[in-house]
């Protein structure tokens, strides 16, 4: 991938660097607005955080099981294969 933004590559290969820090950042910066609008307005978690862990729990469980099964059928890898939609 290329990212022009983030300046020239070098030896190093400083610019996955830049990359993965970017992508962590805007990640945290994110959650922290989402923790920051439910503890002004009570939303979720800091409404009813037993219902809320649970619910965030069990999504979890079924992504992850989702994603088990499709790596042990062979329908998540990298290359070629006739499920890909190629989006």
């Amino acid at each position: 991938m290329q990212y022009p933004f983030l300046g020239a590559i070098n030896e190093l290969g400083k610019r996955e660097v830049k990359v993965k820090f970017v992508y962590l950042a805007s990640i945290l910066f994110s959650f922290a607005g989402m923790l920051f609008l439910d503890y002004k307005y009570q939303l979720a978690f800091f409404y009813n955080r037993r219902q809320t862990l649970l619910t965030l729990v069990c999504g979890l469980a079924v992504f992850l099981l989702w994603d088990i099964l499709g790596i042990g059928l062979g329908i998540f890898f990298e290359g070629q294969s006739d499920r890909k939609t190629h989006v």
